[in-house]
């Protein structure tokens, strides 16, 4: 032992050890909770514990790769998120006990596009760099990022609140409505509101479809499968908004989209867009990379960006305001001039 620890002193390794000690729970966390809820298996042993016979037979899994799954299973247990007792594992952690919750689905998602997204930027860009290769839409899973976008919802709402009338007859036109959760937040302020949500990915908008007919709200929105810039609207919209989806168009492009937009308006509409900007701390530095790294789509804008971008579209009286104290969320604003 003493030799040992003359070789590592001697080799100057005590610090990146320590590095390493303090840094890769953290990444197996984050790892094997992504897994364990894409699988099924967290859900599963949230019923009740299980011995790893019982997850294979559950699961469907090749019984002579029996020992892959409890080598699985055991990572989990040295982490602290599972519990192994008398041959059966369960729930330890109360992370994951939290996550498991309903209404903690959309930071759930985080976790999964983390794994599945986040690290393939972090891990790929330098090389696609050297080989000059984007990274496509089609990288994203476009239902996990619908389950994500909703945990801006609070802060969404509030910018929501300020464009839409309590009462009165009003017409919202959403773009990319996803699950259709800030149609919700608009259609509860107004009861008299009316909406059509446009979405590109059928899986989103079937999901958007369920959840307004959950909502009992099948009889005043209409989801729509299509791309926005198909043709022009009818000009008899209040408002128009664009929630986290404005950097899913290249820069040079994002004017003339935005006065495309208001041909669903009225006039004196107000087209609404909201985003996370840019350098607004480490929840926005991975989205910033995709759409840097992504064909099609662009890095995330400032807020001064955006106010030029809706002047340039022809928009009247604009303006940004912070949504929250961390500054990460904006909201535009502008008014159609017709």
């Amino acid at each position: 032992m003493a030799s040992i620890l003359k070789t590592v002193l001697r080799r100057g390794w005590v610090k990146p050890l320590g590095i390493m000690a303090r840094w890769l729970p953290g990444y197996l966390r984050v790892d094997f909770i992504s897994a364990g809820l894409q699988s099924g298996i967290l859900q599963y042993l949230n019923q009740g514990s299980a011995t790893s016979k019982q997850v294979a037979q559950h699961f469907g899994y090749d019984m002579p790769m029996i020992e892959g799954l409890e080598s699985w299973l055991g990572v989990g247990v040295q982490i602290g998120e599972l519990r192994l007792a008398r041959g059966r594992y369960s729930l330890r952690g109360r992370r994951v006990k939290t996550l498991l919750k309903p209404e903690n689905d959309p930071i759930a998602a985080f976790f999964e596009e983390f794994t599945n997204l986040n690290h393939r930027l972090v891990m790929e860009t330098p090389e696609r760099l050297k080989r000059g290769e984007w990274f496509t839409l089609a990288d994203a899973d476009p239902d996990t990022v619908a389950r994500t976008s909703r945990a801006g919802e609070p802060w969404l709402a509030s910018a929501i609140g300020e464009v839409v009338p309590a009462e009165g007859a009003f017409r919202l036109v959403e773009v990319g409505c996803g699950s259709g959760a800030h149609i919700k937040t608009a259609a509860e302020i107004n009861p008299r509101l009316t909406a059509q949500g446009i979405e590109l990915q059928e899986s989103a908008a079937a999901q958007a479809r369920t959840n307004m007919a959950e909502w009992g709200l099948s009889d005043r929105v209409e989801i729509e499968v299509r791309d926005v810039l198909d043709r022009e609207g009818d000009g008899t919209a209040d408002l128009v908004t664009l929630h986290q989806n404005i950097y899913y168009f290249p820069v040079e492009e994002q004017s003339a989209v935005l006065r495309h937009l208001g041909t669903y308006l009225a006039p004196g509409g107000k087209l609404l867009v909201t985003t996370v900007v840019r350098d607004s701390g480490s929840g926005s530095v991975a989205l910033d990379l995709w759409g840097a790294m992504t064909e099609g789509a662009s890095r995330l804008p400032t807020p001064k960006e955006l106010e030029d971008r809706l002047a340039a579209a022809g928009y009247a009286d604009v303006g940004t305001q912070k949504l929250g104290p961390d500054g990460m969320y904006y909201a535009a604003t502008g008014t159609w001039r017709g």
